[in-house]
């Protein structure tokens, strides 16, 4: 049971991360049953719950390590274009590769490939935090308009 619990918040961490981020979900049965905002409110709610299984996690998102290995080749690939630009201007007569301004340039244009993929995954985080800075403000919003309403 708690293995099945553990997969379910596995395949719905990154929408719990983006709903409820830095919260507590307490998972039981292959269901969400509560959002806390410690982890030692979500261990008394769900002592207090149900007598059973109960798995309990912090809603956040999974490290990815992609934008690391894409900065990681960019800086390969740059090294090799580097080193292939001082060949043919040291030894323009010695170099063995037939075109090596051609390998040089191939080398640059795959340095920014990799640097537009890390651009774009960066930009794509940025875009999820502000979906969730957004649903926060418009929550805040909703609130003050509903104090508002009870003050008249």
């Amino acid at each position: 049971m708690s293995n099945m619990n553990k997969r379910f918040f596995k395949n719905n961490r990154d929408k719990f991360a983006l709903r409820y981020p830095g919260k507590y979900v307490v998972i039981s049965e292959s269901a969400l049953t509560g959002v806390y905002d410690s982890r030692k409110a979500a261990l008394n709610a769900a002592s207090k719950l149900q007598p059973g299984a109960f798995y309990i996690a912090r809603c956040t998102s999974p490290k990815k390590w992609g934008s690391l290995i894409t900065l990681v080749f960019a800086g390969i690939f740059s090294f090799i274009g580097f080193i292939v630009f001082a060949l043919v201007r040291l030894n323009p007569g010695e170099v063995i590769a037939t075109d090596p301004l051609v390998l040089g340039l191939l080398f640059c244009i795959l340095t920014a490939i990799c640097l537009c993929i890390w651009l774009v995954g960066i930009l794509n985080r940025i875009a999820k935090k502000a979906t969730v800075i957004t649903r926060k403000l418009e929550q805040v919003k909703m609130a003050l308009e509903e104090i508002r309403k009870d003050l008249r």
